[in-house]
């Protein structure tokens, strides 16, 4: 043992028994959104990719909205804005009649806004970002 004194951010090894006997804060899906991405930690990153006009926004938003159940959502809507192609994939996703309230819609806020927002009392804790090329 060096002695060195343990910083914030250092990395230490950990036995299979402590890994299995932590507990992490994971999101309780079901039906569909279960067989397909199983119960997800409300942590992390997820990237949705794919060609021009294959649907990432209708799905970024159905997830959204499914999100919204476990906690507060915010959309940032850089590449579209606040715009009616935007506001027709809202309407698909059936916000509206479902009581989806959760879910705010961001028009186009920098890295330096969304920072600001996300620091409030009782602010998203979950983010999605359209587009990251924005």
């Amino acid at each position: 043992m060096s002695g060195r004194k343990k910083e914030p951010g250092d990395k230490s090894a950990m036995s299979i028994t402590q890994l299995l006997s932590k507990n992490f804060q994971v999101m309780d899906f079901e039906g569909e959104w279960l067989r397909s991405l199983g119960k997800p930690e409300l942590s992390g990153t997820w990237i949705i990719f794919g060609a021009s006009k294959n649907g990432k926004t209708a799905f970024s938003l159905q997830l959204a909205k499914y999100l919204s159940n476990f906690a507060k959502v915010a959309y940032n809507s850089l590449e579209e804005g606040i715009t009616e192609s935007l506001k027709q994939a809202v309407t698909r996703t059936n916000f509206e009649t479902t009581g989806a309230t959760g879910v705010s819609i961001l028009h186009k806020e920098t890295v330096a806004e969304l920072r600001k927002r996300l620091q409030k009392r009782k602010s998203a804790r979950i983010v999605f970002i359209d587009s990251l090329q924005y």
